[in-house]
C-alpha cells in the first residue's frame, strides 16, 4: 500500500482464467443445437471455489444473454454456487428453476423483469441453505396468469432460515398485491428487514412485531413530504414497538419531510428503541434547531450542573444517546456541521469523512447517492480531498451499480475527472485506471446525448497516457468519439477535445488499427468538419488537428488514402489552400496527408492532374512552418515523378520545370532543420533510391535520410539500419550512375550512423 493506495499488482491467476473462461465459454461449454444453451463438456466438473466468479463474471460481460448459460450450472454433482447476484438479467422462471438443487447461500435478483410469482417456488427450494433474498421491482410478485394479477397466500417465502430480506420498489398498499403479513409470518429467523422505497402504511410496522429476531430496518423513503403530520408519527410510534432494534433508517430522498414538533419527535423514537445502536434520519427536520446555550458573563462556582450543559448533546432529540452510526445527510438546518455529534460515523456534508461515508453507505440509493456525489464533486473543486483512494473506490462502485442514472454517471465522472489530473494520480494502479475508462465509456455511451458527461469523459481521458492505458479499448474509445463528433454541439469545445484524443491516438496505433478506425467513419467525420469550417470561413486548432488526425490515420493505410479521395478530400484540400494560404502549420498537416497518397502507387493517378501538380510546385518555394511544407510537397512530387514520363499529366507545368524546381528547393533547405514529423517506416522513402533515370527523385530521398539521421540520429540511425537500408544506400553510392550530390550525402547519411555506433551511452559515461 502507497498512502493508503493498493500495490500496482497484476490479477490474481485465478480471476484472469475466469474472465477468459466467461469470454470464450467454448473452453469449458458446448453450446446444445436442440436448446441453443450450454452444458458442461463431458468430463468437466468446475471447482467449487470458482463457480461463484464465473457466474458473476457471466453476468458482468453479458447480462442479456446469461440465461442461456444457466444449464452450465444444473448439475449440482459439477458444479456448485452459493452467492448470486442477476440484477437486471434476462434470466426467467424456467432458467432460475435449473438452479434448484443449487445451495444458495445468497439470493439477489433485482429488476429481472422476465421472472414471475413461479420462481419464488424455486426460491423455496433454497430454504435449508438460504441465508439471504435481495428483489427490487415487481415482476417476480406477478401472476404468469395474464388473466390474473392478483397474488394468492399461498406465494411465499418458505425460507426458515432466511436472515436477510430486501425487498424494494413494491407497493403493498395494492390490495391485490402481496399481503405483507402474511409474507413474512414464514421467516420466523429474519434479523435484517429492507423495505426502502416501498409503498407502506402505518399498519403494516404492526406485521414485524411477529419477527422476534429482527434487529435491522431499513424503511428509506416510506415518510412521504406531502403525507400528514399525523400520519408519519403514526409510522413512527409503530416502529418504536419493536424494541429489540439496534439498526434503524427512516431517511427520506428528495423533498425532506417536515415534523411539527421534530425534537419531541425524535426523543419519543429513541426512547422506545433503547438497544438502538444505528439511525438514519436524513432528509427530515427530525435534528430539529441547534440549541445555543446563552453566553453568561458572570462568574460563576463549577457545579454538576454547568458541566451537564457543557456536554449537552447538539441535537436536542437525542440527547443522552451515543451512537455508533448516524446519518444525516441532507437534513434541514444543517446538523451535520454541529459540534458534538453523538456518534462515531455521521453522514452528511460537513466534513470529507462524512461525505466519503455518505458515498460509501448509500450506493443503492440513486438519489441520496447522488446527492453525496454533488458534495464530493464541490470538495474535490476546492481541492481539499486526502483520501482520494476512498474517493475513487466509491466512487467506481456508485456507478458500476446505477448504470441507467445519468446523474449519478455526470456527478460520478465529474469527481474522476479530478483524480485523473490530481496529484495523486501516479498512485492509480492499471487495475484502476481501466476501470475508470471503462465506466466513463459506459456512461459516455449510454448517455452520449447529455453534454456534461461528454464534456466530463473527454476531459477525465485526456489526462491517461495514451499509449500504456488507453490502446486496449482503441476501437471501443474511437467508437465513441467518433458518434460524439458527428452530434452538433452549441460550441466546439467538446469537439476540440474529441479531435484532440483521436489524434493522440492515432499517433500511437499501428496499421491495423488505423484501418480500423478508417472503416468506424474517421475520415467522413473529420472532412465533416473541414467543410463546416469552410463554409465559416474560420481557420482555428479544430481545422489544424482534423487535418493532422487525417494525416495521422493515413499513414501507410491506402485503405484510408482511397476513403479520403473517394470522400471528395482533394476538393476540400484545394479550397483550404485557396482560403488558408498563410497558415503554416495547416498547410504542413494537409501535405503531411498528400504525402501518405502519394506513397500509394495505385493512388498516384488521382494526384496527377494541372492543377493539383501546380500547387504542390508553389509550395515548393513556401517557406511556411520552416521547411515543413515545402519538404511535404517535395516528397509527393518526388513520389509522382518516379512513375515516370508515361504517367505524368498532359498540361503544364511540364514534368521537367517541375523537376528543376524540386532540385532548386532541395538545395536550398538547411540540412540541420529540426523536422516535425514522424516516421515509423523509411521504406517509402528507400523505395525512390532505384530510379537512377530521374535522379531528382533519388535527390530528395538521400536529403531526407541525411537529414533524419543527423538531427535525430537516437531515433532513425537504428530504424534505417533495421530496414535494409545500408546496403540499399552503397548500391547507389557505388553505381557509376549516381551523381555526385547525391553521393556526398549518402556519404554523410553513414557518416552519420557510424557516429551514432561509436557515441558512448550514459551508462558508460557515468562509469567513466
Amino acid at each position: 500500500m502507497t498512502n493508503g493506495w493498493p500495490d500496482n499488482s497484476p490479477d490474481r491467476l485465478e480471476d484472469i482464467c475466469v474472465q477468459f473462461c466467461a469470454t470464450n465459454i467454448e473452453t469449458f461449454a458446448a453450446k446444445n443445437e436442440t436448446s441453443g444453451q450450454y452444458d458442461l463438456q463431458e468430463g468437466i466438473t468446475l471447482p467449487k471455489s470458482i463457480c461463484d466468479k464465473l457466474l458473476k463474471a457471466l453476468v458482468d460481460i453479458k447480462p442479456s444473454t446469461v440465461h442461456e448459460n444457466f444449464t452450465i450450472f444444473s448439475d449440482t454433482a459439477r458444479s456448485q454456487l452459493s452467492s448470486i447476484c442477476l440484477r437486471k438479467s434476462r434470466i426467467n422462471d424456467k432458467c432460475l428453476k435449473l438452479l434448484e438443487n443449487q445451495p444458495i447461500v445468497d439470493l439477489e435478483l433485482s429488476n429481472c423483469q422476465e421472472l414471475t410469482r413461479e420462481s419464488l417456488k424455486t426460491i423455496n427450494k433454497f430454504q435449508r441453505t438460504l441465508k439471504s433474498v435481495r428483489i427490487e421491482g415487481r415482476s417476480l410478485f406477478y401472476n404468469c396468469d395474464e388473466n390474473t394479477n392478483a397474488l394468492d397466500e399461498s406465494a411465499v417465502l418458505e425460507c426458515p432460515n432466511l436472515r436477510t430480506l430486501c425487498i424494494q420498489d413494491y407497493d403493498f398498499n395494492n390490495p391485490d398485491d402481496l399481503v405483507l403479513s402474511t409474507f413474512l409470518l414464514t421467516l420466523p429467523r429474519l434479523t435484517h428487514l429492507d423495505l426502502s422505497n416501498c409503498g407502506l402504511c402505518a399498519e403494516h410496522v404492526t406485521s414485524f412485531q411477529s419477527l422476534p429476531q429482527l434487529r435491522s430496518l431499513n424503511l428509506s423513503n416510506i415518510m412521504k413530504e406531502d403525507g400528514s403530520d399525523t400520519e408519519n408519527k403514526q409510522l413512527l410510534t409503530h416502529i418504536g414497538q419493536l424494541k429489540s432494534l439496534r439498526h434503524l433508517d427512516i431517511s427520506v430522498a428528495d423533498d425532506p419531510v417536515k415534523f411539527l414538533q421534530p425534537d419531541k419527535t425524535l426523543s419519543d423514537l429513541v426512547s422506545a428503541l433503547p438497544q438502538l445502536v444505528s439511525l438514519d434520519i436524513s432528509g427530515t427536520n427530525l435534528p430539529g434547531y441547534e440549541k445555543f446555550t446563552p453566553v453568561s458573563h458572570q462568574l460563576h462556582a463549577n457545579s454538576s450542573q454547568n458541566c451537564a450543559e457543557e456536554e449537552e448533546c447538539c441535537i436536542v432529540g437525542l440527547n443522552g444517546r451515543q451512537f455508533k452510526f448516524l446519518g444525516l445527510l441532507d437534513c434541514l438546518h444543517d446538523p451535520c456541521f454541529r459540534e458534538n455529534l453523538p456518534a462515531e460515523q455521521v453522514t452528511g456534508h460537513g466534513t470529507e469523512d462524512q461525505v466519503l461515508l455518505s458515498v460509501q453507505r448509500y450506493q443503492d440509493r440513486s438519489v441520496m447517492l447522488c446527492s453525496a456525489l454533488n458534495k464530493l464533486f464541490h470538495l474535490f473543486q476546492a481541492g481539499v480531498v486526502s483520501d482520494q483512494c476512498k474517493a475513487l473506490e466509491c466512487l467506481l462502485e456508485g456507478m458500476q451499480r446505477h448504470p441507467a442514472d445519468p446523474h449519478v454517471q455526470i456527478s460520478g465522472s465529474a469527481s474522476l475527472f479530478y483524480i485523473a489530473k490530481g496529484d495523486q494520480k501516479e498512485n492509480l494502479t492499471q487495475k484502476q485506471k481501466r476501470k475508470v475508462i471503462d465506466l466513463v465509456l459506459d456512461g459516455m455511451e449510454a448517455f452520449s446525448s447529455e453534454k456534461k458527461m461528454m464534456r466530463n469523459g473527454c476531459l477525465t481521458l485526456c489526462y491517461f497516457n495514451v499509449s500504456q492505458d488507453v490502446l486496449y479499448c482503441y476501437s471501443r474509445i474511437s467508437r465513441v468519439l467518433l458518434d460524439m463528433l458527428k452530434v452538433e454541439q452549441e460550441d466546439d469545445f467538446i469537439h476540440r477535445i474529441g479531435i484532440y484524443l483521436l489524434n493522440c491516438l492515432a499517433c500511437q496505433v499501428n496499421k491495423q488499427q488505423k484501418a480500423l478506425v478508417g472503416k468506424l467513419g474517421a475520415i467522413d467525420t473529420m472532412l465533416m468538419i473541414i467543410k463546416k469550417k469552410l463554409d465559416k470561413e474560420e481557420c482555428d486548432d479544430m481545422m489544424e488537428v482534423a487535418w493532422s488526425s487525417m494525416w495521422n490515420i493515413t499513414d501507410e493505410t491506402a485503405e484510408n488514402c482511397k476513403r479520403f479521395i473517394n470522400c471528395d478530400g482533394m476538393l476540400l484540400f484545394l479550397r483550404c489552400l485557396k482560403m488558408f494560404k498563410d497558415r503554416g502549420e495547416l498547410l504542413r498537416n494537409m501535405m503531411g496527408l498528400m504525402g501518405n497518397i502519394a506513397e500509394v502507387k495505385d493512388l498516384r493517378h488521382q494526384l496527377m492532374n494541372s492543377s493539383y501538380i501546380t500547387v504542390f510546385s508553389d509550395l515548393l518555394d513556401s517557406t511556411s512552418d520552416g521547411i515543413e511544407v515545402s519538404y511535404n510537397a517535395a516528397g509527393v512530387l518526388a513520389h509522382l515523378a518516379s512513375d515516370g514520363p508515361d504517367r505524368w499529366c498532359k498540361d503544364k507545368p511540364s514534368r521537367e520545370d517541375v523537376l528543376s524546381r524540386l532540385t532548386r528547393a532541395i538545395k536550398r533547405w538547411d540540412i540541420t532543420s529540426k523536422r516535425n514529423i514522424n516516421y515509423r517506416s523509411f521504406e517509402p522513402i528507400l523505395r525512390l533510391l532505384v530510379h537512377f533515370d530521374t535522379p531528382e527523385v533519388q535527390l530528395w530521398a538521400v536529403w531526407a535520410l541525411c537529414n533524419l539521421t543527423k538531427v535525430y540520429p537516437e531515433k532513425y540511425c537504428e530504424l534505417l539500419e533495421n530496414e535494409g537500408g545500408i546496403p540499399r544506400l552503397s548500391v547507389v553510392l557505388n553505381d557509376p550512375r549516381s551523381q555526385q550530390d547525391i553521393k556526398e550525402l549518402i556519404t554523410s547519411i553513414l557518416q552519420n550512423l557510424q557516429a551514432f555506433k561509436e557515441k558512448p551511452d550514459e551508462e558508460d559515461m557515468d562509469n567513466t
